[in-house]
């Protein structure tokens, strides 16, 4: 009996610590753009409110930023800036991405 608990008690802190997540898959959305890494995208995400289109363009010609193609099953392995920046993964696939939450449903 005291295994269970301790089981259930350790199961139960890591769900609250974000380590245990939900696998289901999502699908990409249309007109999104990702970066392997986070800076890439936070980056690129200022250059989109500062309507610096040359500057986005020139990230997009480095590789640094890729636009997502749409209809993708992925799922999402992690979450930072409060769940609004997500890492996908795509079926099948061993790379993962990072990206907005809106560029999935």
């Amino acid at each position: 009996m005291m295994k269970k608990i301790i089981m259930f008690s350790f199961i139960f802190i890591f769900c609250l610590c974000g380590i245990v997540q939900s696998y289901d898959w999502k699908t990409t959305k249309s007109g999104y753009c990702g970066a392997v890494y986070l800076s890439d995208l936070k980056t690129f995400i200022r250059y989109i409110i500062a309507a610096d289109g040359v500057a986005m363009d020139k990230l997009i010609a480095s590789k640094r930023v890729i636009r997502l193609k749409a209809g993708l099953k992925v799922q999402i392995v992690d979450r930072a800036e409060w769940g609004t920046l997500i890492k996908i993964r795509p079926k099948g696939e061993t790379v993962t991405v990072w990206t907005v939450i809106e560029a999935v449903e």
